[in-house]
C-alpha cells in the first residue's frame, strides 16, 4: 500500500513542486491544500482548496483524506508567508496577525488535527528557514514565526516519539541558492530513514 502524503501551500513555489515530485513517485498517493488550488480527485491524489487558518477547511481536507484511503503517513506544513522585510517599530497589527495566524497558528492547527487520523509509525516535516536558527535585521516578525517551528518539531518529538510520531524542520537558506530539488530530496531522505536514525534537523545552504 502506498504511503499517504498530505502537503500544505501547494498552491505555488515549493509546496506545488512537492507535490508534483511526490506524486511522480508510485510509492505515495498525495493529498494538498492551497487557498489558490484547484479541488481535484484521481486514484492518487486529492487536492482541496482551503485555508489552513480555517479549522473547517481544515477538518474538510482531512476528513476527505480518511474517507479515500482511510488515514494520513505524512504531513508536509510547508504553507507559510514572508511578508515584508522592515524594522520591528514598522510592523502594523495586520501585518503580525496574517504572519502568526498562517506561519504559526495554522501549522499547529493542522498538526494538531492529522495527528488524529495518522498511522504509526509516522512523519511530521517542517519547513524553517535559516531564520528559524538565527534572527537578523528587520526580518524579527519572519524569524519568530520560524523559530516556532523548531519548538513545535522539538514538542512533538518530545511529546508523541513513544506514540511513533516523529518530526523533522528542514531550514533552507533563499529559495534563490536553494534549489527546490534539494528540499524535496532531503525530505524524502528523512522520511524514509528507519526510526532509530531519526534527524530532528536539517539546515540547506547558507544563513542568510
Amino acid at each position: 500500500m502506498s504511503k499517504i502524503v498530505l502537503i500544505t501551500g501547494i498552491s505555488y513555489g515549493l509546496g506545488k513542486d512537492l507535490y508534483e515530485r511526490f506524486l511522480r513517485n508510485f510509492e505515495y498517493s498525495v493529498s494538498g491544500i492551497g487557498r489558490s488550488a484547484v479541488n481535484s480527485e484521481s486514484d492518487r491524489s486529492l487536492i482541496v482548496k482551503g485555508d489552513i487558518t480555517k479549522m473547517r477547511d481544515i477538518e474538510r481536507c482531512l476528513m476527505k483524506i480518511k474517507e479515500k484511503w482511510g488515514g494520513l503517513d505524512i504531513l508536509i506544513n510547508n504553507a507559510g508567508i514572508v511578508g515584508e522585510f522592515k524594522k520591528i517599530t514598522d510592523y502594523s497589527e495586520d501585518e503580525v496577525n496574517t504572519l502568526i495566524d498562517l506561519n504559526i497558528k495554522g501549522t499547529f492547527l493542522m498538526t494538531q488535527k492529522s495527528v488524529e487520523i495518522m498511522r504509526r509509525p509516522r512523519y511530521i516535516i517542517n519547513i524553517g528557514s535559516t531564520r528559524s536558527i538565527t534572527g537578523a535585521p528587520n526580518k524579527t516578525l519572519y524569524s519568530m514565526t520560524k523559530f516556532a517551528l523548531r519548538g513545535l518539531t522539538q514538542s512533538i518529538n518530545s511529546e508523541m516519539k513513544k506514540d511513533g510520531i516523529y518530526s523533522s524542520i528542514v531550514c533552507p537558506g533563499s529559495f534563490k541558492t536553494v534549489p527546490f530539488e534539494s528540499i524535496a530530496s532531503t525530505i524524502e531522505n528523512l522520511i524514509n530513514l528507519p526510526v532509530n536514525a531519526h534527524v530532528p534537523e536539517v539546515i540547506i545552504g547558507g544563513m542568510l
